[in-house]
C-alpha cells in the first residue's frame, strides 16, 4: 500500500496512511522504531509510547480540521502535535481533547462527542473555526511525552468539515475523485495520452503542435501553448462528461477554450467565460462562483446543467476559429461538482 493521496480524503491538505514504514520515513523523520501492523480495514502504525513519533516537517500548512482512526492502549494517551507543544489532540481521562484550539468540535465515530473508549479502532475528528499554522506535525507524542497509541488513514484541513462530510468519511462514502473521473491528459507532449483511468484511455492528436516549441513550463508543471491560428488537439469522443476542469493561462481575454461537439463550445469573451450550444450550472475560476476570467494563469471548473455526451472534444479551438492559450491539464469528471469541490481542486493542482 501506497500514500494515500489527498484526493481520497476530500481535498485535504495534507495526509498519510500510515501502511508502509519506508513510504512514512521518506517523508518524515522516525525517531525510535514505530511498527506497522495489521487489521481487516487496513494497516496503521503503531506507537509505543516511550520514545516512539514520527514527524512531518516543513508543512506550514493552515490547520482547523484534523481526523484520524486511532486504536489507544489507556484512557490517557498522546495521538499529536502540530506545532511543538501549543497546539496538539490527546485522549485524556477516556476523552479526546485538543489543547490550544480555539473552540473545538469533537467527534468520534462520525458523530458528535469526546468519549473515546480503550481497546477499540476510533475515528477521531476535531474542527475549529480559528486557523492555526502547523510546521511540523509529530504522531504518536503532545512534544513532551508519548502515547502508546496505533494510527492509521490520518489528514489535515484547511477548512472546517461539516458533521455530515465527517459522517460520510466515517461510513465510507466519502466523494472520490479518481471515481467520478472519466478523462485526464497533463498536456506535457506533443500527442499525449489520457492514463489515469483504467480501459479510458484517449490519444490526443495534435495538430500543428511542435514539442521544441511549444511544450513549455507551466505554472507547476509542464503544458502545451497554441498559437491562436491553427493549432489545436484533438481527443475525439470522450463519453459522457457533467464537470471540465482546466489548468490554463489565455493570452488575451478573448480566446477559445474547448469544443465539446459540433456547436457546442465554451470560450473566453471579453473577460466573460461563455458556453455555445450548453448551459452552464456553474462556473468556478480559482474556486470562486464566477465567470469573469482574466489573461493568467488559472484554475477553471465548468459544471454543466445536464450531462453531455462530448463527441467531439477539443482544446483551443470552436471547431473554426482558435485560442492562443497554454494548457497545463484538463480533467473531465462524470459528476456536477461543488463549489468547495472546485477549491479541493484547486488546492490539489498546487494553484
Amino acid at each position: 500500500m501506497g500514500r494515500m493521496l489527498r484526493y481520497e480524503a476530500a481535498g485535504a491538505n495534507w495526509s498519510e496512511d500510515f501502511s508502509n514504514l519506508q513510504d512514512v520515513r521518506d517523508r518524515a523523520t522516525i525517531s525510535s522504531l514505530p511498527t506497522i501492523g495489521e487489521i481487516a480495514e487496513g494497516r496503521y502504525m503503531a506507537f509505543d509510547g516511550t520514545d516512539d513519533k514520527a514527524a512531518f516537517a516543513g508543512l506550514n500548512i493552515s490547520v482547523k480540521t484534523v481526523l484520524f482512526y486511532a486504536y489507544s492502549a489507556s484512557n490517557t494517551e498522546q495521538f499529536v502535535d502540530f506545532d511543538g507543544g501549543t497546539h496538539y489532540v490527546q485522549v485524556f481521562a477516556g476523552n479526546v481533547t485538543a489543547t490550544g484550539w480555539d473552540t473545538p468540535t469533537f467527534y468520534v465515530d462520525g458523530a458528535a462527542g469526546a468519549g473515546f473508549s480503550t481497546g477499540a479502532w476510533h475515528m477521531v475528528a476535531v474542527t475549529t473555526a480559528t486557523a492555526f499554522t502547523c510546521p511540523t506535525l509529530q504522531w504518536g507524542t503532545d512534544n513532551v511525552n508519548f502515547g502508546a497509541v496505533r494510527i492509521r488513514k490520518a489528514m489535515t484541513f484547511d477548512r472546517v468539515l461539516s458533521a455530515a462530510e465527517i459522517l460520510s468519511i466515517y461510513n465510507g462514502s466519502v466523494f472520490a475523485y479518481e471515481l467520478a473521473e472519466t478523462f485526464r491528459s497533463t498536456m506535457s507532449e506533443v500527442n499525449p495520452q489520457d492514463v489515469s483511468h483504467a480501459g479510458g484511455g484517449h490519444n490526443g492528436t495534435g495538430v500543428g503542435i511542435v514539442a521544441s516549441t511549444d511544450i513549455l513550463q507551466g505554472i507547476t508543471g509542464q503544458c502545451t501553448e497554441y498559437n491562436g491560428t491553427d493549432e489545436r488537439t484533438d481527443f475525439g469522443d470522450l463519453g459522457t462528461i457533467r464537470t471540465i476542469e482546466m489548468v490554463c493561462k489565455p493570452m488575451s481575454v478573448t480566446e477559445e477554450l474547448l469544443l465539446l461537439d459540433t456547436g457546442i463550445d465554451i470560450m473566453i469573451s471579453g473577460g466573460v467565460i461563455t458556453y455555445a450550444g450548453t448551459t452552464a450550472a456553474a462556473t468556478y475560476v480559482n474556486g470562486v462562483a464566477t465567470t469573469a476570467a482574466l489573461a493568467t494563469w488559472q484554475h477553471l471548473v465548468f459544471v454543466l446543467t445536464a450531462a453531455l455526451d462530448a463527441n467531439n472534444f477539443e482544446v483551443a479551438t470552436d471547431g473554426a476559429n482558435f485560442g492562443n492559450i497554454q494548457v497545463q491539464e484538463i480533467t473531465c469528471y462524470s459528476s456536477a461538482l461543488t463549489q468547495i469541490q472546485a477549491n479541493d481542486l484547486k488546492k490539489m493542482r498546487g494553484l
